[in-house]
């Protein structure tokens, strides 16, 4: 019997249904709220942050190959998979040239 823990509903008078957080991160969550709160008070300019840091990684990851739901696909996984698949087929293989020289050892034996 496991007991999952509920997250923390976060306090919002925009959000119609309650967003459920991580525990451990909730008070950090409402101690930037508070602070942005109170810039946007204050008229202080907002922070406009870059998309993403590293121009070369963000290429990176444009080039990557995804699956169906936009996840990347992991490419050891599916190498070990063609491997194992390869390596089956060899044994299928194997098995069925012992057989087949068997047969022949048989069939030069009864003639």
């Amino acid at each position: 019997m496991g007991i999952q823990q509920a997250g923390v509903p976060l306090p919002s008078g925009a959000v119609e249904e309650p967003v459920f957080v991580n525990a451990k991160q909730y008070h950090g969550i409402l101690r930037r709220r508070q602070s942005r709160a109170k810039a946007e008070s204050e008229n202080k300019a907002i922070k406009s942050r870059k998309p993403y840091l590293h121009e070369s990684r963000h290429l990176h990851a444009l080039r990557r190959a995804r699956g169906s739901g936009g996840r990347f696909l992991n490419s050891k996984k599916n190498e070990s998979k063609q491997n194992d698949a390869a390596s089956g087929d060899k044994s299928q293989s194997n098995i069925n040239l012992n057989s087949n020289k068997s047969e022949v050892s048989s069939v030069e034996g009864t003639s």
